[in-house]
């Protein structure tokens, strides 16, 4: 059995070496044809032909196209990509189209077997009108398509109003009979090879297509439809898909756990890039021998996702998988999601701690630990578990920080007050400097200087200071660090305006510049300064800078921000602060502190 898997990517350039290099080695004589979109960087291009170079019956196709969503480049790629094919002189069985985020979820050697037991039979899927879940079904053909839908939403909607109003019907040509389907198919060569000739010999039929919406559903199926008898045509696809309520496409990350490999079919998307153990596993499976088991269930029809949402209750717990919305991807969009506030302590690991231990009773809080930090998941001195969350589950933590977060303060009965250094949870500190529900308590050191350009964080009093690419060590004892907070990691700001905003953490050595006014400079960095949050939702109760006094303007600061927050109406807040004036004060100098900043040029 000779198959060509064809692939359409757009990015992640090693993940796509990865699929095709395991489909190759997984067929008994397969070949892979990767089509990387023309959209995409010329760096990501590069990097995958770097990445496939010296590797065997894996081809790069060279007249790429641009794609996008609901475009004729996505058909058109796949035609020049059958038709480089066939100008190489190569001959295949069948040809399986996948895209960059199709992953096996069956061995490859059962589909060997499954193909050459249906030898001839076309697996695309063949509907009529009924096909689309909703809006429009007939109008793609009817009506005219000429911009991008995505790209001018408004335009779109306007031009199919004036034109459901007019009643225009566009003529199909060569008397087609329209039909939907699924873009992700598995047809013989033969029939590949009668659409490249059909195409050649009526140009008017692209041209027809190019203004249809949606086409990649559209003409490929109705192709086969008019080419293949109706009894070689399987009526369903072997690349399992399913789509929201909303008509979005269902994402499988890593805590989906054996749901994707259960589809019955070969093989599933969309697969996140971030679900790395997911991915992993589909691959290995895909490499696995064929067990022999019988294949009558591939391609049967399942309403499994349904009946989960279906069985899900109305008003339940955000960030779910299986859920309707299902942006499991979108930290920020999960957090946003919880209608309970949460305590956020921003600082030195040990202070944190002594924060933590003095809110230990308070009414309303639960002190946890630092939940977030590399290892197993910190809640609490002495605490196993919460609400089935476990110390162990740092793989589930890891997984998805910010969907954890939400769970976590689900089964929190009280308030939970946690603490985050630098390198924690990846992208979640971004993520809850901008959450609405998250109170931030920052222990940065105020410099009060607006040439303060960075940070740096270093371990152990006396530390020589770090090496900076551009800063001259004369500058260096400008600004102080707080040692503990994660070795070489530093706290970016990107400038907005006239303010400071957090943005994310970045080791040391990959500090990038800037250019403000055509002058490069460093980033300026304030320690998540008082514009880093939204006003009412971040507390500073800042640390000295080693032998910098000036105890009257942090205490002023500390009060402005006591006064104008926005959860000083919660019973716990009181408390919080009272914990906050014992743990950390203002009169007194932190035992680990040590200078080892820098300013800007």
């Amino acid at each position: 059995m000779r198959l060509l898997y064809v692939i359409l990517a757009h990015d992640n350039p090693e993940q796509a070496r990865d699929l095709a290099v395991t489909l190759r080695e997984s067929s008994g004589d397969g070949s892979v044809a990767i089509h990387f979109d023309a959209n995409a960087p010329a760096a990501a291009f590069s990097a995958l032909g770097s990445l496939l170079a010296g590797e065997e019956r894996i081809r790069l196709v060279r007249n790429r196209v641009r794609c996008g969503w609901g475009s004729f480049g996505l058909v058109q790629a796949v035609l020049s990509t059958l038709a480089e094919v066939r100008e190489a002189g190569d001959g295949f069985d069948y040809v399986v189209l996948l895209s960059g985020a199709c992953m096996p979820c069956r061995p490859i050697a059962q589909l060997e077997r499954f193909l050459g037991e249906n030898r001839g039979r076309e697996f695309i899927e063949d509907g009529d009108e009924r096909w689309p879940k909703g809006g429009l079904r007939l109008e793609r053909f009817h009506f005219h398509f000429p911009l991008p839908a995505l790209r001018y939403p408004a335009i779109d909607r306007l031009s199919v109003n004036v034109q459901r109003f007019l009643g225009v019907r566009r003529r199909i040509p060569d008397k087609l009979e329209p039909r939907f389907g699924s873009q992700w198919w598995t047809l013989t060569w033969p029939t590949c090879l009668a659409v490249l000739d059909y195409v050649a010999a009526h140009p008017e039929v692209v041209r027809f297509f190019r203004r249809t919406w949606i086409p990649d559903e559209l003409m490929f199926p109705t192709l086969v439809h008019r080419l293949v008898p109706q009894d070689r045509i399987a009526g369903f696809t072997l690349t399992r898909y399913t789509f929201t309520d909303k008509g979005k496409p269902v994402v499988y990350y890593d805590d989906h756990g054996d749901h994707p490999l259960a589809a019955k079919s070969f093989f599933v998307r969309k697969v996140s890039p971030e679900a790395t153990r997911l991915r992993a596993r589909c691959l290995s499976l895909a490499r696995e021998p064929d067990d022999g088991r019988p294949l009558d269930e591939i391609g049967a029809p399942s309403r499994d996702y349904e009946f989960r949402i279906a069985a899900a209750s109305v008003r339940r717990p955000p960030g779910e998988l299986f859920s309707r919305d299902q942006f499991v991807d979108r930290p920020l969009t999960v957090l946003r999601r919880m209608d309970r506030p949460y305590v956020v302590l921003f600082g030195p690991p040990a202070i944190a701690r002594q924060v933590l231990d003095r809110v230990a009773g308070a009414p309303g809080l639960v002190p946890l630990g630092r939940v977030f930090a590399p290892g197993e998941v910190d809640l609490g001195p002495g605490v196993d578990g919460i609400g089935g969350l476990n110390r162990g589950d740092a793989a589930i933590r890891d997984a998805h920080p910010a969907l954890f977060l939400v769970r976590l303060r689900a089964r929190c009965a009280a308030t939970p007050v946690m603490a985050i250094a630098p390198g924690d949870g990846g992208d979640l500190v971004a993520a809850v400097a901008e959450d609405p529900r998250a109170l931030v308590v920052s222990f940065a050191p105020a410099t009060y200087s607006p040439d303060v350009a960075l940070a740096a964080l270093s371990e152990g009093i006396g530390a020589p200071p770090p090496e900076i690419p551009g800063v001259s060590q004369e500058r260096m004892q400008a600004a102080a660090a707080l040692v503990g907070w994660g070795g070489d990691e530093i706290l970016q700001m990107e400038k907005y305006g006239s303010s400071n905003r957090l943005v994310k953490l970045v080791p040391e050595k990959e500090v990038p510049k800037v250019e403000f006014d055509d002058t490069p400079v460093l980033p300026q960095v304030l320690f998540l300064g008082d514009a880093a949050s939204p006003a009412g939702r971040l507390l500073r109760r800042p640390l000295p800078l080693g032998g910098a006094g000036d105890d009257h303007r942090r205490e002023a600061l500390f009060e402005r921000s006591v006064a104008a927050s926005a959860f000083a109406h919660e019973p716990w807040f009181g408390h919080l602060v009272a914990a906050l004036e014992a743990a950390v004060p203002i009169g007194r100098e932190p035992d680990r502190v040590v200078l080892v900043g820098s300013t800007a040029r």
